[in-house]
């Protein structure tokens, strides 16, 4: 019997797996990282490409791409315990046969710099979700900072930015408005011709803090048919971050089903417990480098914790199957279907 969806819209997969392969170690999805999301009863991802701001510009491009190629070479190795997924019918066939399923997104569009011929190249890849930027500024548009910087002024979409959207769209790919400003937000819903996500975001009404979006932008993202993935980072969940509670994770995802119903409530933990083993001191840097974070529950397994702090939030076991991964399978469905 094929279990119900539990899909985390973002985890920052490639990035580490590419970490580790360079170091000599084999088969890392299948042997490092794929028992945890099991434990939790994960059937699918959407799994990123981040380029470090250590690399950009000139390395972008050529770590994306690595990243990429250390994916399909780690499945290569793997027993066909997982696969990539292009649409909804992969993954799918994934969830029936006991496979898990990974999509893969683009977090930044920094790889590109402003050559938009390389979004086609990232689709054939396998690429389907699309961040504009990650929290820093590239030839797209302006991402928001954790904290309050020092900088000129902001800008919404440039020419290239509204470019890019509308050849995202074009190919199929889902837009991502995660770490994009206010003013770039309200370009892509001018712009966008088809519905949006945010795929790792929380409240600013409870957590005022640039990453998080205003009540509005939750709305905008319902009423085109989106989804709002919760994110488990204690920053941006309450402050001061060190007494973030499952149960405040849990008050985050009580709004927006306020604000939108259940229909658009979704999951992106954007868990880094991986990343901070590869590299225990991330950098800072003033164009909003990596934060020092933890999380409220300590990785997939423990999504149980997380259940129980919505029951306490008044949520009924069907809306908690939406937001563990039913609202995330129903908008694969409609909008990365095989044509």
């Amino acid at each position: 019997m094929s279990k119900p969806d539990r899909i985390d819209g973002h985890f920052d997969l490639l990035m580490s797996l590419d970490h580790r392969r360079r170091i000599g170690q084999k088969n890392v999805i299948e042997t490092q990282f794929l028992p945890s999301f099991r434990a939790g009863g994960f059937t699918g991802m959407i799994a990123s490409v981040f380029i470090e701001d250590r690399f950009l510009p000139e390395m972008g491009l050529r770590k994306a791409l690595d990243q990429i190629g250390s994916l399909y070479e780690d499945r290569r190795e793997s027993q066909g315990t997982w696969d990539i997924c292009k649409t909804y019918e992969d993954y799918e066939r994934c969830r029936q046969a006991g496979r898990f399923g990974f999509f893969l997104s683009l977090e930044g569009a920094d790889p590109l710099m402003n050559d938009l011929g390389l979004l086609r190249v990232f689709y054939e890849l396998g690429i389907r979700f699309l961040g504009l930027v990650w929290s820093r500024r590239n030839y797209a548009a302006d991402g928001c900072h954790f904290k309050p910087v020092s900088e000129g002024r902001k800008g919404g979409l440039t020419d290239f930015g509204v470019a890019l959207l509308k050849k995202g769209e074009e190919l199929g790919m889902i837009i991502d408005v995660s770490h994009l400003n206010d003013e770039g937000f309200e370009d892509v819903y001018a712009y966008a011709s088809k519905p949006f996500i945010a795929s790792h975001s929380n409240c600013r009404a409870l957590m005022d803090t640039a990453r998080n979006l205003r009540d509005i932008d939750i709305r905008r993202i319902a009423e085109i048919g989106g989804l709002i993935g919760g994110n488990a980072a204690n920053i941006f969940i309450k402050d001061p971050p060190r007494e973030a509670t499952v149960r405040d994770f849990a008050k985050h995802l009580a709004h927006m089903k306020r604000l939108t119903g259940i229909d658009h409530v979704a999951l992106g933990f954007d868990f880094c417990i991986h990343l901070r083993e590869d590299s225990p001191r991330p950098s800072s840097t003033d164009t909003g480098g990596i934060p020092v974070f933890r999380e409220i529950i300590d990785g997939h397994p423990e999504l149980t914790r997380l259940e129980e702090a919505l029951r306490e939030e008044g949520f009924n076991p069907e809306e908690i199957e939406k937001v563990f991964g039913g609202n995330y399978a129903r908008f694969l469905r409609a909008h990365l279907s095989q044509a």
